[in-house]
């Protein structure tokens, strides 16, 4: 495989037409993040880096059931959101999508996005690909960690598995 795709879409179609082939990068493979309820118990996101070459990255995004995501951006990443299990519903760009399968779901770095109505992205929880190209120099990490949120804060609370290892 080159890294030298013409775009973001040709990376899409080339990693789903050759069976999803794996390539985990050895940096925190693993990050999970709290949701923004106001629950003492709240979700946990997990994001699973499956492949990275580049600027290009998949990521398998895992979703609790009820789980809450406020509007945001990644400001210094292009993706297609694509859906993989569960009864997932997403607003982009005021244009809410799902629940469920549906035609991959283009966000780009202006694009705000997240759960729709009353903030529940996911009522029965489920997981979608995120495959995304990286701009700006930035290298590929996880999604959360290029995050702004519509009142302008950061994500920042997330718990990556090198941090999770050490607690051990």
């Amino acid at each position: 495989m080159s890294n030298d795709f013409c775009d973001l879409t040709a990376f899409m179609n080339w990693w789903f037409s050759n069976n999803r082939p794996v390539n985990i990068p050895l940096d925190n493979p693993v990050n999970i993040y709290d949701d923004f309820s106001n629950d003492v118990d709240a979700k946990k996101i997990t994001c699973i880096n499956l492949y990275r070459s580049g600027a290009y990255q998949v990521q398998l995004i895992v979703v609790p059931p009820n789980s809450t995501i406020r509007q945001h951006i990644h400001p210094n990443m292009d993706s297609y959101e694509v859906y993989n299990s569960g009864s997932l519903e997403v607003e982009v760009d005021g244009i809410v999508h799902g629940p469920g399968a549906c035609p991959p779901i283009r966000v780009l770095p202006t694009s705000w996005h997240g759960a729709p109505k009353e903030n529940v992205l996911a009522i029965e929880g489920g997981s979608f690909y995120s495959v995304q190209k990286w701009l700006n120099g930035h290298l590929p990490s996880c999604a959360g960690a290029d995050w702004l949120g519509n009142d302008g804060s950061t994500k920042g609370h997330a718990v990556s598995s090198v941090e999770q290892l050490n607690k051990v």
